[in-house]
């Protein structure tokens, strides 16, 4: 997947697109996330990063992409998992539009575009009592046919990389996107 994926609509009735919208999942680790797909600049293979310092574990960086500085974050070191010392092939960089810049972010696989109806989504931002995490913004709950032919309940976290980011990782960022890539 490169360049800015597109809404889906064709053939739903304006009803029907107003209660959905797709989202790019993916992998960190044995769960499943999501961000909106508008939000998508581009999916990449895991490119060469330049390490910066004085930054946290999970700032990996910066990548060149076509000539644009951009930064980049590990996912996984964000959410405090374990870092993968050798990423594989399905390793892949996510382009995220935010409102000044983008950002990559990356994680561990990304699995496919998927489409979610409101009615799907628990947006509530609180299951079973117990707050979600920062930057988690609804739970997708979804069945999958299983070979055997059984269906699994599946809960996909849906989310918002401007609120997964604290306030001083948004001025890290402005910080270190160089003039000229703005």
């Amino acid at each position: 997947m490169s360049s800015h994926p597109e809404q889906e609509t064709e053939g739903l009735t304006s009803e029907e697109e107003t209660d959905k919208q797709r989202y790019l999942v993916f992998k960190i680790q044995d769960q499943m996330y999501a961000f909106p797909l508008m939000n998508i600049q581009e999916v990449n293979g895991l490119l060469q990063i330049t390490p910066l310092p004085n930054v946290p574990k999970y700032y990996r960086g910066l990548i060149n992409l076509r000539g644009k500085i951009i930064s980049v974050i590990d996912l996984r070191m964000k959410f405090g998992l374990k870092d993968i010392v050798d990423r594989d092939k399905s390793t892949s960089i996510v382009i995220n539009i935010l409102e000044n810049s983008v950002i990559g972010c990356v994680v561990d696989e990304v699995a496919k575009v998927e489409t979610f109806s409101n009615s799907q989504i628990d947006f509530s931002g609180e299951t079973s009592g117990r707050q979600v995490g920062d930057g988690v913004v609804g739970i997708a709950k979804t069945i999958e046919k299983q070979k055997d032919g059984s269906e699994v309940q599946k809960m996909i976290l849906i989310l918002s990389i401007e609120k997964l980011l604290s306030k001083s990782d948004h001025r890290m960022l402005a910080q270190n996107e160089p003039e000229a890539s703005k």
